[in-house]
C-alpha cells in the first residue's frame, strides 16, 4: 500500500496486524512510488483521481509488468472518465457492477498503453 500521510500509514499497518493481513505500507507519494517499488501485479485506488490521472500514475509500473491489472472503483460518471481516457490511452476494460454502492462500478483494466 502506498500512502503519503504517516498517520494513515500507521492505521494501515495496525489494520494489517489486527487482521493478520498480508502486505506492506510504504509512506510515499504515488508519483514517487515507481522509483522505489517494483511493479505490482494489481493496482487499486479509490477516490484518488480521475481515470486519466490514475493511468499516468500507473503507467511506469505497467511498462515494467505487462500483465499488471488495475481495479478502480468509480461512481456514476464513470462512462465520461472512460471516454476521456480513451483519447490518450489504449486499454482492455471489463466493467463490474459494485455491490457497495448503487450506480457505481469497478473498472478492471489491463494492457495499458499510451497512445502516440
Amino acid at each position: 500500500m502506498v500512502e503519503s500521510n504517516h498517520k494513515k500509514c500507521g492505521f494501515l499497518r495496525m489494520a494489517l496486524i489486527e487482521t493478520a493481513g498480508r502486505g506492506s505500507v510504504h509512506p510515499l507519494r504515488i508519483e514517487d512510488a515507481p522509483k522505489s517499488l517494483k511493479a505490482p501485479d494489481v493496482i487499486s485506488a479509490r477516490a484518488l483521481a480521475d481515470l486519466d490521472q490514475l493511468f499516468v500514475f500507473s503507467e511506469p509500473w505497467g511498462r515494467q509488468n505487462s500483465a499488471m491489472k488495475m481495479l478502480f472503483h468509480k461512481g456514476r460518471d464513470y462512462q465520461a472518465e472512460i471516454e476521456k481516457a480513451r483519447g490518450r490511452w489504449a486499454f482492455d476494460l471489463i466493467i463490474h457492477e459494485s455491490v457497495v454502492e448503487a450506480d457505481s462500478v469497478i473498472l478492471e483494466i489491463s494492457s495499458l498503453e499510451r497512445r502516440a
